[in-house]
């Protein structure tokens, strides 16, 4: 399963095999068991990511993500390392 969205809110490229697949597989564990009302919504209204989203909006949605609970320590050093050249 391929999560757009996120991938497209962290400027990361498409998954590729190996690392790339355990990531995108924890990234839409995440994104579906999610309580974080804005995340979900903006999820719902754009799954491909294909909207252009504001830059505060943008960085409110990959900080939300960030903050996640069942997030893994290399999933969020890997998100951070990407968002690290994001406004």
């Amino acid at each position: 399963m391929s999560i757009p969205f996120v991938r497209l809110l962290f400027g990361l490229p498409p998954p590729g095999p190996g690392v790339d697949e355990m990531y995108e597989t924890e990234m839409a564990q995440l994104m579906f068991r999610s309580k974080n009302k804005e995340l979900v919504a903006a999820f719902e209204a754009d799954p491909n990511g294909g909207k252009q989203l504001a830059p505060a909006a943008a960085k409110r949605l990959r900080d939300a993500f960030l903050r996640e609970p069942d997030m893994s320590k290399t999933l969020k050093a890997h998100l951070k390392a990407a968002a690290g050249a994001k406004p």
